[in-house]
């Protein structure tokens, strides 16, 4: 049973353990495609059993974008808001 597209997916909705953070990883593979126009799954990388985004591996993201991507990925942002001004900051 298939919970989102390959590559946009969080491994913490794959794992069936979800939090609201998980929400914003999507965010995070939608902005890899944005930059390469490659799936994201070309940029993951196997950690602890599973596969996750990994935003270094993207040579087209800039430096201040990978940290808002890893922090994304990580579950960090508490709320929408705090995704969106990270990201305006990184621009």
């Amino acid at each position: 049973k298939s919970v989102g597209p390959a590559g946009f997916t969080s491994p913490g909705q794959l794992d069936f353990n979800a939090c609201p953070q998980v929400d914003f990883y999507p965010i995070a593979a939608t902005l890899t495609y944005l930059v390469s126009g490659q799936n994201p799954l070309r940029f993951c990388e196997r950690q602890h059993n599973r596969y996750r985004l990994n935003p270094s591996a993207v040579p087209q993201m800039p430096s201040s974008l990978q940290q808002v991507l890893r922090q994304l990925i990580q579950g960090s942002y508490c709320s929408a808001k705090d995704v969106s001004d990270a990201l305006i900051n990184a621009t």
